[in-house]
């Protein structure tokens, strides 16, 4: 991956960045973005040299378009390998207890988004040596549970979106897949609102649901996601895998 260059929407955190420091591990250029300023600052210090990344909202229609616009000023003209959409909006919460605008929102970033950046990119990939697109998917976008209703919608849907690029990007050598991950230990799960249990105490909640017995890391995710993007393996498209302690058997 000598000099290749990947694009990692949501890669200041978690499963992101976990995934840009894999990927420059092999040799890889990154790109990054997300829309904590104190998180890209952190991210960046963690990447060092090779990793450049910028400010964006995917939440809203201006920011999709300002994110393509500095992607196109960050990739200076040159051909693009690799693109990961990892941002999302997760939160718990009853359908019935929902706003339109929150409802929005999360499909704006977590499918919309997707689709946007990947038609922006679409250019670039077909000029690049690495031809592949990564989206992380959900093992929700199968299996709901309860309070999940927007999330787990809004990555069935982008799984849709992946078999669809997977058929229309086939002709031009693109590779399109989405990993599924089940409960991964990131600050995604941090609480938000007074009295809501800690990050470590639900991880520990967890944990007993999935059969392998605990919740995952960022790296096991991060290892998928190199190999579906690599040419070892240039004959895979269209899947949806699962890296989730076996909690989609269940």
């Amino acid at each position: 991956m000598n000099q290749m260059r990947a694009v990692i929407a949501g890669g200041t955190s978690g499963i992101g960045l976990e995934i840009a420091k894999h990927l420059m591990g092999q040799g890889c250029q990154v790109i990054v973005s997300g829309r904590n300023a104190d998180k890209l600052g952190r991210a960046l210090k963690e990447l060092g040299d090779g990793a450049v990344g910028f400010l964006a909202d995917l939440s809203t229609v201006a920011g999709q378009k300002e994110w393509l616009s500095q992607c196109d000023r960050e990739l200076a003209g040159q051909p693009l390998d690799f693109l990961v959409h990892c941002a999302a909006v997760y939160y718990a919460k009853p359908l019935a207890e929902e706003d339109s605008e929150s409802i929005q929102a999360a499909f704006q970033t977590n499918v919309v988004s997707a689709m946007v950046l990947a038609q922006g990119l679409y250019p670039k990939l077909k000029q690049g040596r690495g031809k592949s697109a990564l989206f992380i998917s959900s093992t929700l976008s199968l299996k709901p549970i309860p309070g999940s209703g927007t999330y787990s919608a809004s990555k069935a849907a982008l799984d849709s979106v992946v078999s669809s690029l997977a058929l229309e990007w086939a002709s031009e050598g693109i590779r399109v897949n989405s990993i599924q991950p089940g409960v991964i230990d990131t600050p995604i799960h941090d609480p938000r609102n007074p009295g809501e249990p800690s990050r470590h105490e639900k991880m520990t909640q967890m944990g007993p649901f999935h059969p392998l017995g605990r919740v995952g890391r960022v790296e096991e995710v991060a290892r998928a996601a190199v190999f579906l993007l690599a040419p070892e393996s240039n004959w895979i498209t269209g899947v949806k895998w699962p890296v989730d302690g076996g909690i989609s058997l269940v």
